[in-house]
């Protein structure tokens, strides 16, 4: 019994010193047996926990082999059971190093799993910068390092509308941007007012913000009025261009049809006849505008009709 106790306290002894650093166990030929609680006081030897003893194979006296309690990863080990240390293994080097998908923390003491992506669970850096660069662990999150942000999972540098570029993923900070000859510009169908790109008008009446998204198509006559893209005043919309175009008035130099016009609604009354904007038959020039044969005779007899009751007064 004085024996058998003496055992016990070894055993009790050796794990105690197992758990607090680097210990080497007694040779190939000691049996022993070990006390415990549970199976896992035994697995060391192999064995499991019955009635407080530890059982291995057939009998209640445990062989113990020679083994290291290895604590710390990159330190010698002779099998994998060396590494006192979760998901480490021995590896060729004969020195406890982590697991594939697992990588060593600062400290050597943890073998931390690699982050598969931004948003992913850390402690330490190291475990998001491995697959995903640019990266960093901030409050137990992989996240991109200042002046930087995410886009379609990766981390890119922060580059403004207008400024240089390399990849299209630093432009992204801008929506409706690409990297296009080294400068962060905005895509097809989309134009930029300084800090941002904004959808193109392509007809009359379209939905804007801004005069620029108006003018791009429409011409410079154009502008954004009420939030929809309207002709300034004295430019008038040619469909046959889809443009504002400037109103060249009656009497003014012009070079096509669509370019003379008059101001109001409506259909022009105007054409270009030999270089000069004159008016369109039937309408009749009168007081710089061109008004209809028969409103100019109504003009003409309210005239006449005015001239003789002033004369029958007098």
């Amino acid at each position: 019994m004085f024996v058998k106790n003496i055992q016990q306290i070894c055993v009790f002894s050796l794990i105690v010193h197992a758990a607090f650093g680097r210990v080497q166990k007694d040779s190939d030929t000691n049996y022993v047996t070990v006390p415990c609680i549970e199976d896992a006081e035994c697995e060391y030897v192999n064995g499991t926990c019955i009635n407080n003893y530890c059982k291995c194979s057939n009998s209640f006296n445990c062989k113990l082999s020679t083994q290291a309690i290895v604590n710390k990863l990159e330190e010698r080990c002779q099998s994998t059971r060396d590494c006192n240390i979760a998901h480490a293994i021995c590896n060729e080097k004969r020195e406890c190093s982590c697991k594939k998908d697992f990588l060593a923390s600062q400290n050597k003491r943890k073998c931390l799993r690699a982050a598969s992506g931004l948003g992913g669970s850390c402690e330490e850096s190291v475990q998001c910068y491995t697959n995903i660069p640019s990266t960093g662990c901030h409050e137990n999150k992989c996240v991109c390092q200042q002046h930087m942000h995410e886009h379609n999972g990766s981390c890119y540098k922060n580059v403004r509308l207008g400024d240089p570029c390399q990849l299209h993923g630093e432009c992204s900070l801008t929506s409706y941007t690409k990297c296009l000859k080294s400068k962060c510009e905005c895509t097809e169908n989309y134009v930029a007012n300084g800090l941002e790109c904004l959808l193109k008008a392509n007809s009359i009446n379209f939905t804007c913000f801004e005069d620029i998204q108006c003018q791009f198509q429409l011409s410079h006559g154009a502008e954004c009025s009420s939030g929809v893209c309207r002709c300034k005043d004295l430019f008038h919309f040619k469909a046959s261009s889809n443009q504002c175009v400037h109103d060249i008035l009656l009497n003014e130099n012009c070079r096509s049809h669509y370019e003379c016009h008059q101001p109001g609604t409506g259909p022009s009354r105007l054409e270009c006849v030999l270089g000069v904007c004159k008016c369109k038959s039937p309408y009749l020039e009168e007081n710089g505008y061109c008004i209809s044969s028969s409103t100019s005779a109504i003009f003409f007899k309210s005239i006449v009709l005015f001239l003789v009751t002033m004369f029958l007064i007098e």
